[in-house]
């Protein structure tokens, strides 16, 4: 993406996941992973937040953001991209969640000979 505020991120984000709902609604193939991708995005940052705040006393919950320095300046500090992924990891999260509760609600479990469809897991680390 090429937003640098939380609000440029979140509005890309928002529609590359539009696109992909969309697609799903006509049963068209999406060209990229995105949501595997805001998972991985979210894992990144994270870690380069924890890294760059072990000094710090601030921690991740208190969104204290880091210093300009922290940063090449080429790209977000990793709480600003994570401010701007908030919402559509939470919509991921949520929409993921549905599907594993929805597959154990129709039966489709391990195990189940009368349905074609494979077991739905979710690694408990993503």
């Amino acid at each position: 993406f090429k937003g640098v505020t939380s609000e440029g991120i979140n509005r890309e984000l928002s529609s590359i996941l539009e696109c992909v709902r969309l697609n799903r609604a006509h049963n068209l193939q999406s060209l990229a992973i995105p949501e595997t991708a805001l998972l991985f995005l979210a894992k990144e940052n994270v870690a380069k937040y924890n890294t760059a705040s072990k000094n710090d006393s601030a921690s991740l919950i208190q969104g204290r953001s880091l210093s300009a320095e922290s940063t090449s300046g080429l790209e977000p500090d990793p709480m600003t991209v994570l401010r701007g992924i908030l919402t559509s990891l939470q919509y991921v999260v949520h929409r993921h969640n549905s599907a594993v509760s929805m597959s154990k609600e129709r039966g489709w479990e391990k195990g189940d000979k009368q349905n074609k469809w494979a077991k739905i897991s979710v690694d408990a680390k993503p």
